[in-house]
C-alpha cells in the first residue's frame, strides 16, 4: 500500500509504503511490525550538515543505553565497496536475530544516490539489497530515505517478486 502526504515542515511531497506491497487490502488493516536496532548510514563529503550522525548522537545512542534490548548504530561511508561492508553486516546480524530500521541520509537524484567519494548506487540495487533483508526478516523491514527522491527506491520495485520491504517513508522530490 503506497500513501502519499505532505511534509509538514518542507510542504514536500512524502511517500509511505506500507504492509505487504503484493497484497491489496484496506489501509486500516493491523500490521504487525517491531524492531531492536536502527542503523543510520549517511555519506556527506566534509562541511555538509550531518542529519543522521545528529539523529544518532543526540537521540538513538541515549535509546541504546537506556534500554540494553535496542541497539544503534552510525556508519559514515565513503564508497560503495564501503556501503557493501555495511549491508554484509546488516545481513550477518539480521541471521543472529537482529530487526532493523534502515535509515539513509545522503543525496539522492532520480537515479539513486551518492556516496562522498562520487560512487553513485541507483535505486533496482538497493530495491534488491532490500529485498534480500526483508526476505530474512520476513517481511519485517522499515526503510527511510533522507534524501532527495528516495521514493523512487519504491518505483524500481517489481510487484512479481518478492516485497522489497514492510514500510517506506523518503521524498519523492529535491
Amino acid at each position: 500500500m503506497v500513501s502519499f502526504t505532505k511534509c509538514v515542515k518542507t510542504g514536500k511531497s512524502v511517500y509511505l509504503l506500507y504492509g505487504d506491497a503484493m497484497e491489496a487490502g484496506p489501509q486500516s488493516r493491523k500490521i504487525d511490525f517491531s524492531f531492536n536496532t536502527v542503523y543510520v548510514i549517511e555519506s556527506f563529503k566534509d562541511g555538509e550538515k550531518k542529519c543522521g550522525k545528529e539523529l544518532y548522537e543526540d537521540t538513538l545512542r541515549w535509546q541504546s543505553i537506556r534500554n540494553r534490548s535496542f541497539k544503534s548504530c552510525y556508519n559514515d561511508i565513503s564508497s560503495f565497496r564501503e556501503l557493501e561492508k555495511t549491508f554484509f553486516e546488516i545481513r550477518s546480524e539480521v541471521r543472529k536475530g537482529m530487526c532493523p530500521v534502515l535509515h539513509f541520509d545522503m543525496h539522492g537524484d532520480k537515479e539513486g544516490v551518492s556516496l562522498k567519494n562520487g560512487d553513485h548506487v541507483d535505486w533496482p540495487y538497493l530495491n534488491g539489497v532490500f529485498q534480500d533483508i526483508n526476505i530474512k526478516l520476513k517481511n519485517n523491514l522499515f526503510v527511510t530515505m533522507g534524501t532527495c527522491h528516495g521514493a523512487n527506491v519504491v518505483k524500481s520495485y517489481v510487484v512479481t517478486q518478492p516485497a522489497c520491504m514492510l514500510g517506506f517513508l523518503g521524498f519523492s522530490k529535491k
